[in-house]
């Protein structure tokens, strides 16, 4: 699949599937102005770690590309054979 959102800088593509990671630091904290009871963490960083660890538990693999605005992502299925 592909789209032509912002891309993603080079130097975060390694890390894309490593838990926790974000490459928008600015989403890994609370939501500004929102009560402590309200606050919440927008995103975990581990959707495509999990991602990552069902493709290789079926055999497959998942990668991400990105260049000049466009990402490519690129999910193989070992199960699909």
């Amino acid at each position: 699949m592909s789209d032509n959102g912002p891309g993603i800088p080079a130097e975060h593509i390694p890390h894309l599937f490593d838990r926790f990671y974000r490459v928008d630091r600015a989403r890994a904290h609370l939501e500004e102005n929102a009560p402590p009871y309200e606050a919440q963490s927008v995103g975990s960083g581990l959707g495509l770690s999990i991602v990552q660890w069902v493709a290789q538990a079926h055999g497959g693999d998942v990668s991400v590309q990105s260049e000049n605005r466009r990402r490519l992502c690129s999910l193989k299925c070992g199960c699909l054979r």
